[in-house]
């Protein structure tokens, strides 16, 4: 936060003039910290709560992602993996609710609508990763997406400035003898190209499910068992091609590749390991 104030800082008086006219990483170096720590304190100053600005100065608000306004969705002083890491076991979690949402017993209606609130979250998350893939600096969120969630937009300005960052379904296996010694590795990640989604899948996705939320309101008057009916068996179907999708996949962030699993076959627990010869 110290950096922050003196990046840029104007010509002033005698106590502040040997900083004047820093740039952020100028700023940064002087106090050993890196430009991009100085660059998430600019934008806690510009756009933070008093209770945030505080809490970060005096180190308690290290981590935290409950103060930050949801545009911004960062996790403070994590690196990229863990950000990854820590987003994939969130959409783990509400895959795991939808789960048992679909076996439940409690109404048709109310299980898919409930399900369907989930899947969106599981969209919006994938949304970010792919923000994550490629820097993890606030400035990678779209201008036309902040103050609001909306994956759409992500997706397509990703695909607009030709970013192809989606998450690879893919298969983790050991090498053959033939590839350890042509190759000289031990495990091999194999792309299943049928699980793939695309930005537009994504989207298409994105749109029925928010229609549980939205088309059913006090004005239509649309049947409950009707519209379950209707859509029941989409929803479902959605919602198992965005599991197959993310279950086990292969990812590049910032240049390095990772593989991740939802549910490691050893201990059932979401992994995000990085990959190397």
């Amino acid at each position: 936060m110290v950096a922050a104030k003196i990046a840029n800082l104007p010509q002033g008086n005698s106590e502040t003039r040997k900083f004047a006219g820093l740039k952020q990483s100028e700023a940064g170096e002087k106090l050993n910290v890196s430009e991009r720590s100085v660059n998430t304190a600019k934008k806690v100053q510009r756009e933070g709560s008093n209770d945030l600005i505080e809490a970060v100065q005096d180190g308690t608000g290290s981590g935290i992602q409950c103060q930050l306004p949801q545009s911004w969705v960062i996790f403070i002083n994590m690196t990229p993996h863990d950000n990854y890491l820590s987003l994939m076991q969130t959409v783990r979690g509400r895959l795991d609710v939808i789960k048992l949402l679909k076996s439940s017993k409690i109404g048709c209606f109310a299980r898919a609508e409930s399900a369907a609130f989930h899947g969106r979250k599981v969209v919006e998350a994938t949304a970010f990763a792919c923000l994550i893939a490629i820097d993890n600096s606030l400035s990678t969120v779209p201008k036309d997406a902040k103050g609001k969630w909306n994956p759409k937009e992500i997706f397509k300005r990703l695909k607009k400035k030709g970013f192809e960052v989606l998450p690879s379904p893919s298969t983790f296996r050991e090498a053959t003898e033939e590839e350890q010694k042509e190759l000289g590795v031990k495990a091999v990640i194999e792309g299943v190209p049928v699980r793939r989604l695309t930005h537009e899948d994504l989207i298409s996705i994105y749109k029925r499910l928010h229609g549980w939320a939205h088309e059913l309101n006090p004005y239509n008057n649309i049947n409950h068992d009707v519209y379950y009916s209707k859509h029941s068996t989409e929803l479902w179907l959605d919602l198992e091609n965005l599991e197959s999708f993310l279950e086990h996949h292969f990812i590049s962030i910032q240049g390095q590749g990772f593989f991740c699993t939802l549910r490691d076959s050893q201990d059932g627990r979401t992994k995000v390991v990085p990959l190397s010869k």
